[in-house]
């Protein structure tokens, strides 16, 4: 999963919080890392199962007084699941949580990683 964010432009700047959510398991927050460089305005979680569960992280900002951000929005990574037979194939996923009238459509690309010729 990689996560993206503007940069913060104030003076002030302390850290930009991560916070992990599940879900799953209702509201609950935990701080997954504190960012203390300004510039850094992204990380990745390889240490996650994209194909299985569904991971959602938002962000806050810290300044130098102790002051918080409120929460970012809240991204999560889509789950595509599904059965594959001679020529049909069943496929079901999971909506974006956080955005208000869903997706507008979805794009799918099909590999063949062993293409006959």
């Amino acid at each position: 999963v990689r996560v993206e964010w503007t940069k913060y432009t104030k003076p002030d700047f302390d850290n930009y919080l991560i916070f992990k959510h599940s879900p799953t398991k209702g509201p609950t927050l935990q701080i997954y890392k504190a960012v203390k460089d300004v510039n850094e305005t992204w990380f990745e979680n390889s240490a996650v199962n994209v194909a299985d569960s569904s991971y959602c992280y938002s962000l806050r900002v810290t300044d130098k007084c102790g002051h918080i951000s409120s929460y970012s929005n809240k991204g999560c990574n889509i789950v595509l699941t599904g059965k594959s037979r001679p020529y049909m194939h069943d496929l079901q996923w999971t909506n974006y949580m956080d955005w208000k009238n869903g997706a507008d459509y979805f794009m799918m690309y099909r590999s063949d990683s062993n293409p006959v010729m």
